[in-house]
């Protein structure tokens, strides 16, 4: 049985103590699948509770952003130790997806954190699509990047200055993009987390110095995505998937439960959309590369789940709008195209709407910026899901508990100081499921 106290304030009891509307709903729920209509026709007017208590057997499902991405979120090598503690207490959870575990140092962290009951897998891309010699700058193309950085952002933490450079030298950058320097540009996205020097360094090409090869894949490659649970991870299998700046993937295994059988888990991180177009050749706007991406991830899924149950655990960078508006819905056209293939998202259907991307969140809002940047506190959206694909005959996954985790503030040390933030830029999102058999 899973007993959950939070905030809110509506409790759901599946032993009979539920409210009319959340009995009602779990009933036009059940029926819908039982009798074999289509899914995701079906329970599109369905809310399932935030709170209570599910007596089992029941499948506990989350997907967490950590956010250890140095050079773009705050705090990213400190907060390693907190999100260790925090991965602690996802011990025994059913499936997991993890995303944004960008480092070696991050990874191993995370599963050591695990511990030895749990069934991890990932894969390294570490050097992969590096394309030597064509990311590279000259010393007038990054001259005035350069001169800026380093007034701005040079006493500036150098894993932080990255952050610095984005925020206080995005003119230039934009000046050197639209004047024909784009490979330059392209080589300084990469250099994510490095200093200023380093990135100068490893995309300037010196007359009469040895050759550089440049940048072209953020974090030397790592794609920060691993696949987690407490059963077997059985067959997996990896698929690279299109993406620009950064090595994306999407991970695939068959979960075995005693007495309801097989079912087909994803994990995957979808591209964002960035101010800069994407530079992959297959696309010209960042939904082409993120509905892409689905696609490729839907097609492998479909194939190999036959006529067992699917979860697509994701940071999709897109979502519904929600509460009146007040979340704010994002790539509206990835969020289409995703409910078109069939998956269906339980925390979009919550009885009391959450973000997961919220702009309270300490690492978003300005509160740990030297420089508030309230272009990042301007909404809150729902990005990350569990997503659910059943076959219209046979074993079902029936939705019967949503909810945000990982939404209070943490205190850790880094860089000589004790600091409180939220271990993530991203709130996690937990869905459990009920197993239903015919």
């Amino acid at each position: 049985m899973i007993t959950v106290c939070r905030r809110r304030s509506l409790t759901y009891n599946n032993a009979g103590g539920s409210s009319m509307r959340s009995g009602m709903a779990s009933f036009i729920l059940f029926s819908g699948l039982v009798f074999g209509c289509n899914c995701t026709a079906s329970v599109d007017h369905t809310t399932y509770p935030t709170s209570g208590e599910v007596k089992g057997p029941v499948l506990e499902t989350v997907t967490m952003n950590w956010g250890l991405a140095p050079g773009v979120i705050r705090l990213a090598t400190p907060r390693i130790a907190a999100v260790a503690k925090a991965v602690e207490m996802l011990q025994g959870v059913g499936v997991a997806c993890f995303q944004e575990l960008w480092t070696q140092e991050s990874q191993d962290a995370v599963i050591a954190a695990l511990g030895p009951g749990m069934y991890h897998y990932e894969i390294s891309t570490r050097g992969e699509n590096q394309r030597d010699g064509v990311n590279v700058c000259s010393p007038d193309d990054i001259k005035k990047v350069a001169a800026c950085a380093r007034e701005k952002c040079g006493s500036v933490l150098a894993e932080e200055q990255t952050i610095c450079v984005k925020e206080e030298c995005e003119i230039e950058l934009g000046v050197e993009y639209y004047t024909g320097h784009k490979e330059c540009v392209y080589c300084l996205v990469a250099s994510v987390g490095n200093s200023i020097e380093d990135a100068a360094r490893n995309c300037t090409q010196m007359p009469g110095g040895p050759k550089i090869v440049g940048v072209s894949r953020a974090y030397n490659g790592h794609n920060g995505v691993m696949l987690v649970s407490r059963w077997p991870l059985q067959n997996p299998e990896a698929l690279r998937l299109r993406a620009s700046f950064s090595n994306r993937v999407a991970l695939f295994a068959t979960v075995d439960i005693a007495d309801f059988g097989p079912i087909e888990v994803a994990c995957s991180h979808i591209s964002t959309k960035e101010d800069l177009p994407p530079n992959h050749p297959d696309f010209s706007k960042w939904d082409e590369e993120m509905k892409a991406q689905v696609s490729d991830i839907s097609r492998k899924q479909k194939e190999r789940a036959g006529n067992n149950p699917s979860l697509f655990l994701v940071d999709l960078n897109a979502g519904p709008a929600l509460d009146e508006g007040r979340i704010e819905g994002v790539q509206y056209n990835v969020w289409r195209h995703t409910r078109r293939l069939g998956y269906f998202s339980p925390v979009a259907h919550a009885d009391i709407p959450f973000c997961t991307s919220c702009e309270e969140n300490t690492l978003r809002n300005g509160s740990l910026h030297t420089t508030p940047n309230p272009d990042e506190a301007r909404s809150n959206q729902l990005i990350d899901h569990v997503l659910v694909r059943n076959p219209s005959v046979g074993a079902k996954l029936l939705p019967v508990l949503v909810q945000t985790i990982f939404d209070e503030v943490v205190v850790y040390d880094g860089y000589g100081l004790r600091w409180r933030s939220h271990p993530s830029d991203h709130y996690g999102t937990r869905v459990t499921f009920k197993l239903f058999k015919e």
